[in-house]
């Protein structure tokens, strides 16, 4: 995530998920094209988590729908 005078300029992720053994990928997520709902945001970092309003791009096994 890059972040530029409170705008989200650009937001792209892929995740791997894994069998419970660790060997084989069961499968993988994507987001691309993050679009903020709101014009100015302040990251703040509390425990774990990040919440963004917005929409992106989402897809499995690197389809992107």
């Amino acid at each position: 995530m890059i972040v530029n005078n409170g705008t989200v300029a650009a937001f792209n992720t892929s995740m791997s998920w894994f069998n419970s053994n660790g060997i084989a990928a069961a499968h993988s997520h994507e987001f691309q094209n993050f679009k903020g709902r709101i014009s100015s945001i302040e990251v703040q970092p509390t425990g774990k988590n990040v919440y963004l309003k917005g929409l992106m791009d989402a897809g499995t096994n690197h389809r992107i729908v």
